[in-house]
């Protein structure tokens, strides 16, 4: 049987520009039974559940630290484009745990000098 001809741009994009030359459509993950047609959109929705199981995980880590996380980011973009167009060159973010009252986590003297004396 002779080796099908694939499209001159590879298999990576066969399956999403159509070509005289590409025969991969026939045997994509549509028709290829090694691979159920649940699989793929699984996996993709599966994404948001991690992501708010990541978020969760978070809200419980701040509650445990009586800390909130806070993220400040400082873009530094250039006019450089030939068409004058601003580009982000880089950007710095930063990551603090920052106590929500202002006792924070961190004990008090006194609270210190307790357990100093329950010793």
């Amino acid at each position: 049987m002779p080796k099908p001809k694939t499209s001159p741009i590879g298999d990576s994009l066969g399956h999403y520009i159509p070509s005289t030359y590409n025969t991969t459509l026939e045997r994509g993950p549509a028709k290829d039974p090694a691979i159920p047609n649940f699989v793929v959109p699984t996996v993709g929705m599966s994404t948001i559940v991690w992501g708010v199981i990541w978020w969760l995980g978070l809200q419980l880590v701040m509650r445990q630290r009586g800390q909130r996380l806070v993220v400040t980011r400082h873009a530094y973009c250039d006019k450089s484009d030939e068409q004058g167009e601003w580009v982000l060159k880089y950007e710095i973010i930063d990551h603090v745990w920052k106590a929500e009252s202002e006792g924070g986590s961190m004990m008090s003297m006194d609270q210190i000098e307790g357990r100093r004396d329950s010793y």
